[in-house]
């Protein structure tokens, strides 16, 4: 009977070990992630690197997901930025970009016409993206 009690109370107290270690079962709350939509902006034209745009020199296009369209052009375009507005410099339409939720990802370069050996025309693509609760069209597809 001594053997009985002692081995139960050695049960009783491995057991009361092994619980003190389990984890608990309260977990921190997780935020869910941001998810963004994105969109590119392509700047087609003589680009001259290294010198501020003065004039309009090339036209700018907007891809939303549809393929490209020029940027006051369609209906999508015009429904995401309101109105159609007809831009003269990059910086004009990224400025008005990022007044509609807008910010900058990446920017490439690509040339497309050389002289000479040498690039005498760029095409620059500016990706962009935005919180999905952000304003303007972030609708249904």
């Amino acid at each position: 009977m001594k053997h009985f009690f002692s081995l139960l109370a050695l049960l009783l107290v491995l057991t009361t070990a092994s619980q003190a270690q389990t984890p608990s079962a309260v977990r921190p709350v997780q935020a869910d992630a941001i998810r963004y939509e994105f969109c590119e902006l392509m700047r087609t034209g003589a680009v001259n690197l290294g010198k501020p745009e003065k004039e309009k020199s090339g036209d700018i296009y907007v891809d939303f997901g549809y393929g490209y369209e020029k940027l006051g052009g369609s209906e999508q375009v015009v429904r995401e930025a309101g109105k159609i507005q007809v831009f003269a410099t990059t910086i004009s339409a990224l400025n008005y970009m990022g007044s509609r939720g807008w910010e900058i990802v990446q920017i490439l370069e690509q040339p497309i016409n050389y002289t000479k050996g040498e690039p005498s025309e760029y095409v620059r693509r500016y990706v962009l993206r935005r919180p999905l609760s952000a304003k303007g069209v972030a609708g249904p597809r």
